[in-house]
């Protein structure tokens, strides 16, 4: 049966940080560490299972470049929840989240739910000298805004892929029944009248 609710999620954060290869990952393609930059938002769907229901999950995959924001900010109002990401090899582009958490506050709808993500974990498995952002930052981080999760991850070997896009999808199922929203909600909507003009996920880009 199809299923009736259809959440979807945003990654956001700054250029080369893995969103594209975290959403091939997601989407079971496994791994392509071939560098294409995203231009503008390209989006993948899954279905997954939540208390025994199915949900489809829409992901979208935007630019990090600065001059692809406001492409970005044009679907923030959009989407239920959000995965903001950044690299934990790289300090600029956790520094940079709080540029990212403004645009989310400025053009998001309010009380959005947010999930944050330190990828490229593998790449400090056995060499911790690449790590420039410790796990406790993160978790701070995490904290401090009232994220609803935070988990490090890795496009290349799948750790904590799905858990972080479960654990956000598991957030929102619970709203969705706390509120009631129903077949006549506009957050939540039936799939058989959900049509989206964007072209579907083809490529890996970090």
């Amino acid at each position: 049966m199809e299923p009736g609710i259809l959440f979807r999620i945003i990654l956001v954060g700054n250029a080369g940080v893995g969103k594209s290869c975290i959403l091939q990952r997601f989407l079971e393609k496994g791994f392509d560490d071939k560098y294409e930059v995203t231009i503008g938002v390209e989006f993948g769907t899954k279905q997954i299972k939540i208390d025994n229901k199915l949900i489809k999950v829409q992901i979208w995959d935007t630019a990090g470049q600065e001059n692809y924001k406001s492409i970005t900010r044009s679907f923030y109002k959009r989407a239920h929840g959000i995965i903001l990401m950044y690299d934990i090899t790289n300090k600029t582009s956790f520094n940079d989240l709080e540029s990212w958490l403004n645009d989310i506050k400025d053009y998001a709808n309010d009380g959005v739910d947010i999930a944050l993500a330190g990828n490229q974990v593998d790449l400090v498995a056995y060499q911790d000298n690449y790590r420039e952002v410790t796990y406790t930052q993160g978790y701070d981080m995490k904290n401090k805004n009232n994220f609803c999760s935070y988990h490090e991850t890795s496009a290349k070997t799948g750790q904590n892929v799905n858990e972080l896009f479960q654990e956000l999808c598991s957030v929102l199922y619970k709203k969705q029944e706390i509120k009631g929203f129903g077949k006549n909600q506009t957050a939540f909507v039936s799939l058989t009248s959900s049509k989206d003009p964007r072209k579907k996920y083809k490529k890996c880009c970090k």
